[in-house]
């Protein structure tokens, strides 16, 4: 039974449990990624921080991915995230989403954009995230592709944060990454 989220399209990001990764997909098990070997008992710590669902399975909330065209037709990536009080680094009772995982937001998602733009692991340079409003823990956090630019082997983009419900932009985003020859 698809959720929300898939029914306007999202792709749930899986959850691997400790010890191994789940996919749908046997392609993507033992593979070599430039230079990178990823065994079935490798998960990107990302997805540690973000679903935490080794942790607690029932605190974690939704996640997922799709490409959405903008206003010129161009493919951008959006990542949304349900948040909750694991995404936040106040103590008890946690009201905001913190820096952190907004930052690894931020960086897993423009980092996995230029993984399907260039077909290859684009490592990240640099990272400007702002945080210009808050983000309250229960809101759905957006991570949505904005510019992609080239030159000399320097891969370029920038992202807006926002509420999902809301389209209230609550950051900015901007990545430098080395596209490999």
């Amino acid at each position: 039974m698809k959720n929300k989220y898939e029914e306007m399209g999202y792709t749930a990001f899986d959850t691997p449990e400790t010890g191994h990764v789940t996919t749908h997909d046997e392609r993507f098990k033992n593979v070599n990624v430039t230079g990178y070997d990823l065994k079935n008992s490798s998960a990107p710590a990302f997805f540690t921080l973000a679903n935490a669902g080794w942790v607690h399975p029932e605190d974690t909330g939704w996640s997922g991915w799709k490409v959405v065209r903008n206003e010129n037709d161009q493919p951008r990536m959006s990542c949304i995230y349900e948040t909750s009080w694991w995404h936040s680094i106040e103590p008890s009772p946690q009201k905001f989403v913190g820096g952190p995982f907004r930052a690894a937001v931020a960086d897993f998602t423009l980092g996995m954009s230029a993984l399907f733009y260039k077909h290859k692991f684009c490592p990240m340079t640099s990272i400007h995230v702002t945080y210009d409003k808050p983000v309250e823990v229960g809101q759905v956090l957006e991570t949505l592709q904005d510019t992609v630019a080239v030159e000399d082997n320097i891969l370029t983009q920038t992202a807006i944060q926002r509420v999902f419900e809301t389209d209230e932009i609550v950051g900015h985003v901007t990545v430098t990454q080395i596209i490999p020859k």
